[in-house]
C-alpha cells in the first residue's frame, strides 16, 4: 500500500501537467485546423487539384490546403466540426485529469467523434446545398450515408434515423446526456 500511495504522490502531479500539455497541443491543432478550413480556397494544389508554381492562398500553407481540400471532399461542411471535436478531446483529457484514461473511454469517445462527422455528412447531403464543394455538402461520406438511406427510407426516414444516431453519437463522443439538458432548459 505504501508503494502505491508513494506511486501516486509522484505521478499526480506530472500527470495533471502532462493533461495541460497536451489540452494546450490540442486546442493549438483545433486552431491550425479551422484556419485551415476557414482559407480554403477551391484553386489551391492539393489532393484534387494538380497545381505547379501557383500560389498557394490557405493560410496554413500546402498542408493545410491539401487537409482542407481532402476534409471537404470526403466530409463536407461538416470538416467543420474536427476542430470542435480535437478541442474538445483537449478539454476532456485536462477537465478529467482525476479520472484515469483507459482504452474503453478513449475507444467509446473515438467511436462518438467518428459517428458524429458521419451522421452530420449525411444530414449535410440531404439538407444543404453544395456551394462552393466539389462534392454535396456532406462530402463523398454524406452522398454514402444520406443518398443510401434515403433511397431505402425516404428523405423523412432518413432525416429521423440520422437525427437521433447524431444525438446518440454526441452523446457517446462528449459524454452529454440530453435528458439532463432538457430537464435543465426545463427548470429555468
Amino acid at each position: 500500500m505504501k508503494s502505491s500511495h508513494t506511486a501516486d504522490t509522484f505521478f499526480g502531479p506530472r500527470l495533471r501537467t502532462l493533461r495541460e500539455s497536451g489540452f494546450w497541443v490540442l486546442a493549438g491543432v483545433s486552431i491550425i485546423l479551422l484556419l485551415a478550413l476557414e482559407s480554403y480556397n477551391p484553386g489551391d494544389p492539393a489532393y484534387s487539384i494538380a497545381g505547379g508554381e501557383e500560389a498557394i492562398n490557405n493560410r496554413m500553407g500546402a498542408l493545410g490546403a491539401w487537409f482542407a481540400d481532402i476534409a471537404f471532399f470526403v466530409f463536407g461542411l461538416p470538416s467543420y466540426l474536427f476542430p470542435v471535436l480535437v478541442l474538445l478531446a483537449g478539454i476532456h483529457l485536462y477537465r478529467y485529469a482525476e479520472e484515469p484514461l483507459s482504452g474503453r473511454l478513449i475507444t467509446l469517445r473515438g467511436f462518438g467523434y467518428a459517428l458524429t462527422i458521419a451522421t452530420s455528412a449525411g444530414l449535410a447531403t440531404l439538407h444543404f446545398s453544395a456551394g462552393l464543394l466539389r462534392e454535396s455538402a456532406g462530402g463523398v461520406l454524406g452522398q454514402l450515408i444520406g443518398g443510401g438511406l434515403q433511397t431505402s427510407l425516404g428523405m423523412l426516414g432518413a432525416t429521423v434515423l440520422l437525427l437521433v444516431l447524431w444525438l446518440a453519437a454526441v452523446s457517446l463522443a462528449t459524454g452529454v446526456s440530453w435528458i439532463s439538458a432538457m430537464d435543465f432548459v426545463g427548470r429555468q
